[in-house]
């Protein structure tokens, strides 16, 4: 016999208690074997439907602590490399050379890419020369990228009465693994 669902089972059950019904309750030879083919099977459908849903429960509680786990790892192992990456650096920066050379890999010291950071010191707008100020409705605020564009333009820094009110920062570097 084919192996059948729980709801054909009790699609099968329920025309038996029909048939039990229309006989009035009477357990003829055919009631008997229709009762000895699906009389067991719903039970052993319901254990094995609660077993395996006990087993996926548990895979699943399982896995979620692997991964809590491997979580953990992941992160010492970036912290790990970015210690090590550090002390890389710092070596090739004191014997101020671009590379060590192994025999498979090279340890390269590149420039960070994208916009150079930019330090504001003079919050203050009245301070700040009106070429770097962008008005937004009722506010007048300073505008980082019309400081960008000035300081990239050759200025080294902007000045007003004197005192600095913005620099690009020195590009920072990292080490690739090439």
């Amino acid at each position: 016999m084919a192996t059948l669902t729980l709801h054909a089972i009790g699609e099968q059950l329920a025309a038996l208690e029909q048939l039990l019904i229309e006989t009035g309750g009477e357990v003829t030879p055919e009631v008997e074997a229709w009762f000895a083919e699906y009389g067991g099977l719903e039970q052993a459908k319901v254990d094995g439907i609660a077993g395996f849903l006990r087993s996926q429960e548990a895979l699943a509680k399982a896995c979620k602590g692997e991964a809590a786990e491997l979580g953990r790892k992941a992160r010492v192992a970036e912290h790990t490399i970015t210690r090590l990456k550090a002390y890389v650096l710092l070596e090739l920066q004191a014997r101020k050379v671009k590379d060590l050379a192994g025999s498979i890999w090279k340890l390269c010291r590149q420039a960070n890419g994208g916009q150079q950071a930019l330090t504001v010191f003079e919050p203050d707008v009245t301070k700040v020369p009106v070429r770097f100020l962008r008005t937004i409705p009722a506010t007048v605020v300073i505008d980082d990228e019309l400081l960008r564009a000035g300081l990239e333009s050759g200025n080294a820094e902007i000045r007003a009465e004197a005192e600095q009110v913005a620099r690009l920062e020195p590009r920072g570097e990292h080490v690739r693994v090439r």
